[in-house]
C-alpha cells in the first residue's frame, strides 16, 4: 500500500546525505602608495582574482534510527485510511437509503410523493456515482 511505500521512503531518505555547493568567486583591486624618504614615490596596483569552490556533504545518522517524516507519513496514512472509511459508510447509506426509496415507489405511493421520491432517487444515484463512479439501475433490482 501506498502507505508502506511512504514509511519506507522516509526511512530510505535518511541514508541519503545532503550535499550544499558554494561558488565564491573574487576579484580584487587595490592600490599601494609607498613612500620612502630619498626615493621616488611609486603607486603600484593590485589586481588579484580567486576563485573558491566548496562542496559540503553531510549525514544525518540520527535519521537512521527515527526520522521525524515517519511520523508524517504515518499520520497521513491514518488520515487516508480514516478519509476512506468516512466515504465507505456515506456511500453505504446512501446506497440503503435509495434502496428504500425504491421499495416505496414500488409500492402504492401517491403521485405529488411519487415525483419527490424519483427526484430523491435520482440525486441519489448522482451523488453515487460522483462518488463511486458506478452507474446504478434506476428500475428493477436495486
Amino acid at each position: 500500500r501506498a502507505s508502506r511505500r511512504w514509511l519506507a521512503r522516509a526511512r530510505a531518505a535518511a541514508a541519503l546525505p545532503s550535499v550544499r555547493g558554494e561558488l565564491d568567486l573574487r576579484r580584487d583591486q587595490a592600490w599601494q602608495l609607498d613612500q620612502e624618504a630619498g626615493v621616488a614615490d611609486e603607486l603600484s596596483q593590485d589586481n588579484g582574482a580567486g576563485q573558491v569552490i566548496r562542496v559540503r556533504v553531510a549525514w544525518e545518522l540520527d535519521r537512521l534510527i527515527f526520522d521525524p517524516n515517519e511520523l508524517r507519513a504515518a499520520r497521513a496514512a491514518v488520515d487516508m485510511a480514516m478519509a476512506r472509511e468516512q466515504l465507505l459508510l456515506r456511500l453505504t447509506q446512501l446506497y440503503f437509503e435509495r434502496i428504500q426509496l425504491l421499495a416505496e415507489l414500488a409500492g402504492d405511493a401517491p403521485p405529488a410523493d411519487a415525483l419527490s421520491l424519483e427526484i430523491r432517487v435520482r440525486e441519489i444515484e448522482a451523488v453515487l456515482y460522483g462518488l463511486s463512479g458506478l452507474r446504478l439501475r434506476t428500475r428493477g433490482r436495486p
